[in-house]
Order: C-alpha cells, then structure tokens, then sequence
C-alpha cells in the first residue's frame, strides 16, 4: 500500500481529570496473579493501586533560565534529556537549536540553528542519545541531524516518516517510533527497530492514531486535538515499553524488541466532557479519552504512566506507577512537565508567567527510598 508522510497541526484544549481515591482493598486479588497468554506473563491490575496514592516531596536543586542571557534563554521547550555524565541537553522548538548545559546548569554549548543546511534545522525536537554520545535531532519530515558529544556536526540521515521518538539499546542500536498515513487505513503508528542508517528492519508494534479530521474551506484539515489514541513508547534499564493509549496495556519488551510480559489495568474508559466537545467546535473528538498520555521510566525500572494530558494542566498530573513486576503500585502527582525521573530526581520545564520566562527546573525527590519497586 502507498504511504504518505505528512506535517501535523497541533492544537491545544484545557481540562482536567482527576484518577479515583485508592485502598488497600485489593492486596490479596493482587498478588500472584501472573497468567501467561501468547507464551508471555500477563499481570492483570484491578483499577485502585496496591500502595494507594504516593506523592513526591520535592526539593529544587537547581533552575535554568534567565532573560538576560542568550545561552540560558528558551523560546520554548518541547524535550529534556540527560546523558551519562549528567549533561543537560534542552531542545527549543521556537529557537530551533538545542542547549547543553553541565550536570551544575553551566552553558556549554548549543548544537544546530535555523536553516536548511547539514545540522540545521527547519524544526527541532531532540530524539536521544546514543550510549557513543552521539546527539540525535530532527530537523524536518524526513530528517535527522547528528552531532557528536562535543558539539561538532557528524552527518544528516534521510528518513523516509516521520520519526517521533528515538531510543537506543545498550548496543546503540536504534529504535523508533514512527508516524505515517496509509491508503485505506488511515493514520498509524508504528514501533520499529532500525539499522545504522535508519532503514526500517523490523516491525515490532502497529496501532492507528487517531488524529482529527474536518473540512475548512473546501479542504480537509488534519489537526491533533489532544486526545488521540495512538502508541507510546518508553527506555527501560533492561530494554523498553510500548502501549497503545486505547486500550490499558503496556508491553514490557527486551533489548531485541521482544515481548517479557503483558501489564493490563482494569477501568472503564472515560468520556470526553461535554464541555470540551462544544469548546472543540467543529472539530470532532474521539468517543473517550485515551487511557494514558505520556510514560516515564525511572533507574529502578518502575513505569509512570500519565493518564492527564499534561497541556491540559497547570500545576500537577496523574500518573500510574507500575513496579517492574508489573504490578500497579501507586497513582502519583507530577509537575506538568514532566520529563525525566530518574536516580533520585526529577527534571521538569516550568513557565514564570510574570517574567513569561521558560525554566528547566531539577528538584531532588527526598522521599525516593520511601517509595516501593515492587509488590510485597
């Protein structure tokens, strides 16, 4: 079938949604109750966690962000990341360059800027880094640009999709999480492992996304709401995890991309306020909202699963904390975001309203060792 690959629009809405009170009802329904399906473990979770609501008690350790100074100043911050030796690596959509910082939020340098040349960029999202240091960025529909780990340009890669997340095993082999159009079956997303020039060589995981259509003008308009279904993807210490947000599952996979074991979580799907359908306009809204919007690992091998989308929050989210068991351990709160938990911190952006500045902020979790790994 012919594929397409296409820009989206990205539209935001407000709205809030707050998970329910938790008990210790169900320890006992809880434990032991991996099954195997497919000749994989399943963990089936009831929809109240085991060890009820957990909430981080967080210390600010460091803030970055001046308006002063172009090297600390963000347009606007669509990615975190954090490499081995504790370097900050900040991607600024509006400014179209990414900012690396010392593990003490020292400038050290910026890779890329506006433009269409070799390690410039048309659009920026940061997408990884691989266990070489090797800095991974996308540049347009159907370009990733490398930089080395100080700083220099290495190379551009043609892609032939969009490429919306990068993640590397330890072996620094690449895989992604791809986006497309495709004749009769519409948008879809696809979890894929990559050969080093980024050809596709296996696929791992296929699901639609729901993106929202509507005429405008004699013409069809695609445009991302907020509340599409669609996969997700996330790094593990021992591999990775994929789940498709319309349905509460998530697979926990080894490094080679294979299934270890099937998470499900009870509850009903939940509608979308009929407050949001009318403020949408013309704009058709999914049935029910995604399950989940975001994940999160941490070093410990727990998952966060976020069941708010964070735009539509201004201070805190819901998340579903799952042990690497499987086991549905806590519903959490999280700064907006979110974008890194891991070791003992948390990495978040947060917005000065009054000085409309943008701010990478590191808050040290000082009840991290109180907090459970597994069920007990």
């Amino acid at each position: 079938m012919k594929k397409t690959w296409i820009l989206i629009f990205v539209i935001m809405a407000a709205g809030l949604v707050f998970g329910p009170t938790v008990t210790h009802a169900f320890l006992e329904k809880r434990i032991n109750r991996p099954q195997t399906n497919s000749n994989i473990p399943v963990v089936e979770n009831p929809k109240q966690p085991l060890y009820g609501e957990f909430e981080f008690e967080l210390e600010e350790v460091l803030s970055i962000g001046k308006e002063d100074d172009i090297d600390y100043v963000f347009s606007s911050i669509n990615n975190l990341s954090v490499d081995s030796l504790g370097k900050i690596y900040v991607s600024d959509a509006r400014a179209r360059r990414v900012q690396v910082f010392d593990k003490d939020g020292q400038y050290l340098m910026t890779l890329g800027r506006a433009g269409q040349g070799p390690g410039e960029f048309v659009i920026c999202r940061l997408l990884g880094i691989s266990p070489e240091g090797d800095i991974y960025i996308s540049s347009g529909i159907r370009r990733v640009e490398v930089f080395q780990k100080d700083g220099s340009y290495k190379r551009t890669i043609a892609v032939d999709f969009s490429l919306r997340n990068l993640q590397f095993n330890s072996e620094g082999t690449p895989f992604g999480l791809i986006q497309y159009v495709e004749e009769e079956k519409g948008y879809l997303r696809e979890f894929v492992k990559l050969n080093p020039t980024f050809q596709i060589e296996k696929s791992l995981f296929k699901a639609p996304y729901t993106l929202s259509t509507f005429m405008e003008g004699g013409a069809n308009i695609t445009v991302s709401t907020g509340y599409e279904h669609g996969l997700l993807i996330g790094k593990r210490p021992q591999g990775f995890f994929v789940g498709n947000s319309a349905e509460y599952t998530i697979y926990l996979l080894n490094e080679e991309g294979d299934k270890e074991l099937k998470i499900k979580k009870d509850g009903p799907p939940r509608k979308i306020p009929a407050s949001k359908r009318k403020r949408s306009g013309k704009i058709p809204l999914p049935d029910y909202q995604p399950f989940f919007y975001r994940f999160h690992s941490d070093n410990l091998g727990r998952i966060y699963a976020e069941t708010e989308n964070p735009n539509f929050t201004e201070e805190k989210t819901i998340a579903d904390v799952f042990g690497p068991d499987g086991h549905y351990l806590y519903q959490i709160k999280l700064p907006h975001r979110t974008y890194i938990i891991d070791d003992g911190y948390l990495y978040c952006v947060e917005m000065n309203e009054e000085r409309g500045l943008f701010l990478m902020k590191r808050y040290l979790i000082t009840n991290w060792s109180s907090m459970k790994i597994k069920a007990e």
